[in-house]
């Protein structure tokens, strides 16, 4: 399911390929035996490839207790990795990035990104000074915007959360177990409503103020900015299903009929130690818009 550079599959003790809903959208973590040449091929700063994309090692460690062979404990090294195409957006900045009517591709390309973004949209004002990490203006540009990004293809893209919930189930999902997550008492005062002020200083207000929730200022924002604002992604589900590459992060599936986002998929296989199995499991988290 995971191939990790070319190598053996006993030589991967664990992998762990990760789409988001996030400004870096998609992420591998994995476990991988120590050889001369592992230990050259997957150091820090090291370019992998895993499933054809060409990945950049951002944390490479020593693994402790990945298990024993025979009566020998097992030397391992647990890396992070981002696609290449991608990895300068979250470095610190050497230089400030600063936009007005500006574009997201733009902002991507900008800050170091080569990654093709389809479903590009207008940014009114980005900002990431000397040190800092572009992802969080990022972020922040795309709530403004009620959108989000995710991988397909080598490529980013991007999508209003109301465009997401618009497509069809690639799945449905029958299933028993789930770990659920609601309280709507914790959402009031995660999830707040916006106000700012106009150009006369009058107040501008989100709809939602004067609902029980916490309330946060936001400078020059419009009235309809300040709404998208407040909508975003609730989790309310995590499971974990038989091994299934084809769902990504920004599909939705519907659990007994109710359709639910894909905020994060993550592609498990783990390698039994010392002559184990091996096991490979696909593990969702859901949510839905407020």
């Amino acid at each position: 399911m995971i191939d990790v550079n070319g190598l053996r599959g006993d030589m991967v003790i664990y992998a762990c390929l990760r789409s988001d809903l996030a400004p870096i959208p998609l992420t591998f973590e994995g476990t991988i035996r120590t050889t001369q040449q592992t230990a050259v091929d997957f150091k820090d700063g090291a370019l992998i490839t895993i499933n054809e994309v060409p990945f950049r090692i951002v944390e490479s460690l020593p693994a402790n207790n990945v298990g024993v062979q025979g009566k020998e404990p097992i030397s391992a090294t647990k890396i992070t990795a981002f696609p290449d195409s991608i990895v300068e957006v979250a470095r610190p900045r050497k230089s400030a990035v600063i936009f007005k009517n500006a574009t997201l591709a733009g902002i991507y390309r900008a800050c170091g990104a080569s990654v093709p973004i389809a479903g590009d949209f207008g940014i009114e004002r980005y900002a990431c000074l000397i040190g800092g990490e572009p992802t969080m203006g990022i972020a922040q540009a795309l709530q403004e915007a009620s959108a989000v990004v995710m991988w397909r293809t080598s490529k980013i893209q991007a999508m209003n959360l109301r465009d997401v919930f618009q497509q069809s189930a690639i799945t449905n999902i029958d299933i028993d177990g789930s770990q659920d997550f609601r309280s709507d008492f914790l959402v009031s005062g995660e999830v707040p409503t916006y106000f700012s002020t106009g150009p006369d200083g009058a107040f501008v207000a989100g709809l939602r103020l004067g609902d029980a929730q916490s309330v946060m200022f936001s400078p020059r924002k419009s009235a309809r900015t300040l709404n998208a604002m407040s909508r975003v992604l609730v989790r309310r589900k995590a499971i974990t299903i038989k091994a299934d590459p084809t769902i990504r992060a920004g599909d939705v599936v519907n659990i007994r009929g109710t359709p639910f986002a894909v905020m994060t998929a993550a592609q498990c296989m783990k390698n039994g130690t010392d002559g184990g199995g091996v096991e490979q499991y696909t593990r969702l988290w859901l949510g839905v818009s407020t």
